[in-house]
């Protein structure tokens, strides 16, 4: 099988499109679906990245509680923060961006975010197939997504 380039563009129209009225079906039945983003100092491609993530979730009609760490956070400051979300009730999704700042150990960051959070969208070497860094995962999920949506009109072979 030769490879497909599929443009992100029309597979993330085609993802909101289908998310927008599974959330506003959880809406009308009295639950707000949650995305948590942590962010640790002011590099400001992360905080943009960040901030569409925010933003989507808004659009969508999801809350989304955020917390944004100084520079200098220690990776026990982090830890506090992603525990503090696995708590709130309103977050069923955490992203924790990476890069951190050199002295916060991502990878033990990771092994906090739990439950529900963890399985949806937080990048983890327990939920899917590592192929050497942290943001290196293939999940399952995103493969089926993939395939599905690789047979969209603009899909072209490489």
């Amino acid at each position: 099988m030769s490879a497909v380039l599929l443009p992100g563009a029309p597979v993330a129209d085609a993802v909101f499109a289908d998310l927008a009225p599974r959330i506003e079906k959880l809406k009308a039945s009295g639950y707000t679906p949650g995305l948590a983003t942590v962010l640790v100092g002011d590099d400001d491609a992360s905080a943009r990245y960040v901030g569409m993530k925010m933003k989507k979730a808004q659009e969508l009609g999801c809350a989304s509680p955020h917390v944004h760490l100084p520079d200098d956070a220690s990776t026990q400051d982090v830890i506090a923060a992603v525990r503090a979300l696995n708590a709130d009730d309103s977050v069923d999704a955490m992203l924790v961006q990476h890069p951190a700042p050199p002295q916060v150990d991502f990878d033990s960051v990771l092994k906090h975010v739990t439950g529900e959070a963890g399985a949806k969208l937080q990048p983890s070497t327990t939920n899917g197939m590592h192929l050497g860094g942290v943001n290196d995962i293939i999940k399952p999920k995103n493969i089926v997504q993939k395939q599905t949506y690789e047979t969209a009109p603009d899909a072209t072979p490489w």
